[in-house]
Order: structure tokens, then sequence, then C-alpha cells
């Protein structure tokens, strides 16, 4: 199949079509990217026009990747291909594409009319006649004109992804690609940048559709950028997978010029990644479609850049802890919101200019920590408005503390889990189901419908728009003060939170017990012991001082141990910012 690959591009470069080769990697010599040997045919000079093929079905190790300009690379069949740089400065693998009209296989050019001109070639042994012979029709007299419409008529027939030297999808080998950095499903491409770096330019007119992997790793500020707009599909089921510093999309080429589908991910696996957008909002270099996916994976302060952006699913890993800490004076949206064991994510507004909106559209599963700390001054708006049913699930502290000026519910909600806010919460549209579990709101509680089943309304005295909602609920325990005694043992989120150099911490106990509050550094070594004696029920505030402690996260942890044996523990974080 190789060599009638080979020979089709020979023959359409004698017809005078075009000056192209498809170059496939046999690896035959050694792994150097620019050994002729291990190309086949022998890659003598790189064209603009050329089409690379990586497709043994291996892992690849491909070394020595100079600054070269090619037509089309393309990188399937289960080939997980690797590319890193020659020594000296930076490297660019420009990629000029052919799929628009730039190369042999433009617009301009119809297959059908090509296929048709080879099999109908007069000499003896042309084509025609080796494909007289392979489909075992020996007169070729009477039958060349027929076999040739027959040829015809089956380049007629579109292939699966577009045009090509074979003539289907069905084909046992497809080399027909009208992207011009193609990866299939199966397969996915490394780019290793230390020193020298290594980088992916899209010329004018080139495409890439990504449906595996594309991978940009090492220390080096890889790159992947593109001339043209929406020129860099990430499709459903690929992903994008950030292990280097810096901004993989940088000032090159245009915005929105990457394309994540709904899918699609983007993960940022590096402590040292700068604002995956690359851009000050509201421009972008990337689009995310709602249903896409960016996941954080590893600790890192100054990836996640909220103000005025509008996020797909937001992922934030396993112990993976990011702290936002932003002038945010612009809207914010994002989808699902979801917080994995041991991670943290804190939204910490800096701006008092005014008071911007953080919209959650879609569900949150919370198994982490999720905070918006209180500043004095500064605050957010929070609002819950999808366009379908919100579920909050989970097990881990949701904690929408003072730092949030207002909630506001326009939407449907079902609580998979216990609820608790400590800011004024106003219900405007949809059904709140509590499913059985508790929703609590240590503040004012504004709604035209009367409280749901299992919302307790503590602290504050609940606002009705509506006479009918003034009907007694049976499940409302509602608290005027603070000395009522608490339902429930529970520790707050200090605040504020970052603190410097002092911080509040509240907790209540629903009876009598033995108290220890201890406060740790990351190492596990105990800081200070901030309470540790028998306390009555009710509420109570304790204050904390830093002033001795540099700068950075602690663990508090309050230990409550009641007369009949029952102990409740829970551990929090908060940030000392000096």
């Amino acid at each position: 199949m190789k060599t009638i690959i080979t020979f089709i591009a020979c023959i359409y470069t004698s017809l005078g079509l075009y000056s192209q080769t498809t170059y496939i990697w046999t690896g035959s010599l050694n792994n150097n990217f620019s050994t002729a040997s291990n190309w086949s045919p022998t890659r003598q000079v790189g064209l603009t026009t050329d089409i690379l093929i990586f497709n043994t079905g291996t892992p690849l190790n491909i070394i020595n990747v100079n600054q070269v300009t090619l037509g089309q690379l393309i990188v399937v069949h289960n080939t997980q291909l690797r590319l890193s740089p020659s020594t000296g400065n930076p490297k660019v693998v420009s990629i000029q594409g052919i799929s628009a009209g730039n190369g042999p296989l433009g617009e301009h050019i119809n297959i059908a009319d090509v296929k048709y001109k080879e099999y109908m070639l007069p000499e003896s042994e042309d084509i025609a006649t080796q494909k007289y012979k392979e489909y075992m029709i020996t007169d070729k007299t009477e039958e060349q004109n027929d076999i040739a419409t027959i040829k015809y008529n089956e380049y007629k027939i579109p292939p699966k992804i577009g045009m090509g030297d074979l003539k289907s999808a069905n084909s046992e080998f497809d080399f027909s690609y009208t992207d011009d950095l193609t990866i299939d499903s199966t397969s996915s491409l490394t780019i290793i940048g230390n020193d020298p770096r290594l980088s992916i330019y899209l010329k004018q007119n080139a495409t890439a559709s990504i449906y595996g992997s594309l991978i940009l790793t090492g220390e080096g500020l890889n790159s992947i950028n593109s001339f043209g707009t929406y020129a860099i599909t990430f499709k459903t089921g690929s992903s994008l997978v950030q292990s280097c510093p810096g901004y993989i999309f940088t000032n090159t080429g245009v915005n929105n010029s990457v394309i994540f589908e709904d899918g699609s991910t983007f993960v940022v696996n590096h402590s040292g990644a700068l604002d995956p957008f690359a851009l000050q909002a509201p421009s972008s270099k990337v689009s995310f479609y709602d249903h896409s996916n960016l996941k954080f994976t590893v600790n890192n302060q100054n990836a996640l850049k909220i103000n005025g952006r509008q996020f797909p699913n937001l992922i934030i890993g396993s112990n993976c802890n990011i702290n936002v800490v932003e002038s945010i004076t612009s809207d914010v949206q994002i989808n699902d919101l979801e917080i994995n064991t041991g991670g943290f994510l804190y939204i910490h507004n800096i701006s008092a200019a005014n008071v911007p909106h953080f919209n959650i559209k879609g569900n949150l599963s919370i198994n982490g920590e999720l905070h918006f700390p209180q500043n004095e001054g500064t605050y957010l708006t929070l609002n819950f408005n999808g366009t379908s049913q919100q579920i909050f699930s989970g097990n881990g502290d949701i904690d929408i503390n003072a730092g949030v000026k207002v909630l506001n519910i326009y939407n449907d909600i079902l609580l998979n889990r216990d609820l608790t806010v400590r800011c004024m919460v106003v219900h405007h549209n949809g059904t709140i189901n509590t499913n059985g579990y508790h929703f609590r709101v240590y503040d004012q509680y504004s709604s035209r419908e009367q409280i749901p089943d299992g919302m307790m309304i503590i602290s504050h005295e609940s606002i009705k728009d509506n006479k009918s909602a003034n009907k007694e609920n049976k499940n409302q325990s509602t608290e005027n003060n603070s000395s009522a005694v608490p339902e429930a043992f529970s520790i707050s989120q200090n605040y504020p939170n970052p603190f410097n150099p002092n911080t509040k911490i509240d907790y209540t106990l629903p009876k009598t017990a033995f108290v220890k509050i201890m406060v740790y550094d990351l190492s596990g070594k105990e800081i200070a012991t901030l309470v540790n004696t028998s306390k009555a029920a009710g509420r109570n505030s304790l204050e904390f001082d830093g002033t001795n402690l540099a700068s950075g996260a602690y663990i508090y942890k309050m230990i409550a141990e009641s007369g009949n044996g029952e102990i409740f523990t829970k551990t929090m974080k908060m940030i000392l910012t000096k």
C-alpha cells in the first residue's frame, strides 16, 4: 500500500497537477527527524506542501526537530508521537496548510477528474493497465473505457473526511485529511521543549482538528498558535495538556484562534502555567463550549484568572489548591463546578469598585472546599441561574460567606447535600427542592413563595413578599438572636480570609462539650492551641493572631466531645498574606 501511495504521488507530479509528496515515517535508520532515510520516500527537501504522516501504531520519540514549514502533519492509527527540538534557538513547526486551496488537494482540483485521467492513460503499462491486472480484467481493449468510468464513479463518492488518494474511508489506509494538523482519537502528539523550546504555528488558511491528545511539556515556554480565527479545534473526547510553564497561547496570531468543543478537556498540569485565556479580558485566545472542561491538577495561584471570563465546566483536581485573589470588576460565568477531594477553590474579590456577578449556571459537585471569603468593603453577587435544574452534591465544605453580598436564585435547585449560606438570599424564580437535606441561611431570606421544607432561616427575620408565605412551616427553625441554642456542632471559615494578621473563627455547640481547636502548618506541625476547655452550648467566636507567622496556608481543626461520647471533628484551611 505504501508503494501505491508513493506511485500515485509520482503520477500526480508527472501530470503536472502539483509538486507535493506524502512522506510516511518508517524510522528505518534512527529516530532523527532530519535524517532522510527515516522517511518513505526518502525525504531530502521539505516543501511547504509536503504531508508528513506518522502511522506506525507505536510510541515514537523523535529528536532534532529544526525550524520547518510543511503542508500537513498527521498522527494516526494509535501512534504516540513525541517531538523534541534540536539545539540552538527556539524552534517552530510551521504548518502551511493544503486544505483550503493552498496545495495539491485544494478546492480547485477535482479528485474524480484526476483519477479519471490516470485510468485513461494510453501506454500499455500505464496505471489503468496495472489496475486491470489488480481487478483480474483480461480484455483490456474492450474493458478499458468501462473500468475507467467505474473508477471515475468510485472517486465521485466523497471520502469519509475529505479528498484523498484512496477511494473511500473503507480503504486499507486512508490519508485524506481536510485539516492540516490532525491527531486521530487513538493517537497523541507530545511537544517536549526545555532549552530550546518547541512550538507549533498554523499559517494563513491552515486548520487543525485534535481528536486525541496534544501535550506540551518541559520547562520551555512551548506554545501553539494560529494565524486564523477558530482554526484549531479540540473535538469531543480530545484533550490539551499543559505540562509546561507560561502561556501556551501567546500574542502570536489572532484572538479566538482555539475552540474547545463539548466533551473536550484543557488540563493545566504545571505550577508555572499562566492564564489559559492568554489575553486580558475581554480578549481571549480560547473559546470554550459550555460543556467542555477546564481542569486544574496542581497548585497554581496564577493560572486561574476569572475577571470577565466565561468558563466551561471548571474542575479542581484532588489535592489541588487554587486561591483566586483578584480585582473582579466584570461578571463571571461558570457552567458546572467540580472540586475533588482534598482540593479547594477560594474566590476572593479585592476590588471595591462595584459588585460584579458570579454566575453558576450548572451543577455543583463539591467534595473538597469552595469558599467566598469575607473582605471588608468588597463583595460579589452570586447567582444560581442555569437553564435546567441545578444539582448540588458532594460531601465537602461550601462556605458562601460574607464575601458574597447577596445570593440570587433564578432557577430550579435540587439538593443532594446540606447547604449553608452566610449572606442574604433572594429567591426570584424556580423551585428549591431540599430533598430531605437542610438549607441553612444565616441572614435574611426573601421569597415570593413559602419557605421550602428543610430550609432554616437563622439569625435574621425571614422576609416574604407574599401573604401566603406567612404560613408556618413545620420544618422551619427561625432564630433571631445569638443566645438561641444551635442545632449542630459547626466551625465556620475564618474571616477575613486571606487575612493579615488577625482573623476571626466562629463555632457552635448544641450541647456542653469539651472543645479543642488547634492550628497547624501544612507539614502537620502544631502552631497554636486556641481552645482547650469545656464549653457550654451556644455560639462562640475567637480571634487568631498570625503576627509571628510567615505568609502561607494553615490548617485549623476543631474537636468537640460531648458527655455521651459524641465526637465532632472538622478541619478548615486559611491563608495568611503579608
